[in-house]
């Protein structure tokens, strides 16, 4: 699952699902907590911190290390746009970070299409790579998905899937029968970016904010699963080709 620390980012990036932006708030401690003590219930077997920007939190190493710490049996994806690179008190905080056990990876993604920092991260990928072995520095591997700023950049609608898929097609299949036995499959073939978690503690179907809410992190996980069950499409993404399958066959 992706947990949102912060939606606040400097890069305004055009391919951003999530809007972030330079005056986007932050997950505070009660939501911290609350997720943590969700997690706990579910059992994921890995989790994705991203954001906007995760260095931009104002206490993101607190939180990183509270996550980390509190759920020992969870490896832990650390994303970044690495604008901070050049600050030594970033560096430092990063360095500690990833000496956790279960911090699987800082990964920095970066693209020449979208990302204005592109050329600054991709010329110091050494120097910053050099900060720790878990700290990767890549280039593309990017899915546009239609929502937020990326829905400029698509003009017709795409011949994919939704990123809630998954979800409505197994839940419809009777294929899961609690929202942690649904986590495990998922993670069973790789798929580890939905449902996603925002700065409140809402959970969504897709990896956005925008994808529609299934319940809080505070609900109780029948709860849950009775929204699931009563889950469609919202249609927001205007991505269909499941959709259209779904509506023919039913």
């Amino acid at each position: 699952m992706v947990i949102e620390l912060t939606l606040k980012c400097y890069e305004n990036c055009t391919h951003c699902m999530v809007n972030a932006n330079e005056n986007g708030h932050e997950m505070n401690l009660k939501t911290l907590k609350e997720t943590v003590n969700f997690m706990r219930k579910i059992k994921p077997y890995l989790l994705q911190l991203s954001g906007g920007e995760i260095s931009l939190h104002s206490q993101y190493r607190f939180f990183i290390e509270y996550f980390v710490k509190a759920l020992p049996e969870v490896k832990f994806v650390l994303e970044s746009n690495g604008s901070w690179f050049e600050d030594q008190k970033h560096i430092d905080n990063f360095k500690a970070l990833c000496r956790f056990q279960n911090v699987y990876a800082l990964q920095i993604r970066t693209d020449e299409r979208y990302y204005p920092n592109y050329r600054r991260i991709w010329q110091n990928k050494a120097q910053i790579e050099a900060v720790h072995p878990k700290i990767s520095v890549f280039e593309g591997a990017i899915e546009l998905i239609p929502l937020g700023r990326a829905k400029n950049l698509i003009s017709e609608n795409p011949n994919k899937s939704p990123q809630c898929a998954n979800l409505i097609l197994l839940n419809r299949q009777k294929k899961f029968k609690s929202f942690s036995e649904f986590i495990e499959m998922m993670q069973e073939n790789g798929k580890f970016c939905t449902p996603s978690i925002d700065i409140d503690g809402f959970i969504h179907a897709g990896e956005t904010p925008t994808c529609i809410k299934i319940g809080h992190v505070t609900d109780n996980l029948n709860v849950l699963m009775a929204s699931i069950q009563g889950l469609d499409f919202c249609g927001r993404c205007n991505l269909n080709i499941v959709a259209e399958h779904i509506k023919r066959i039913q």
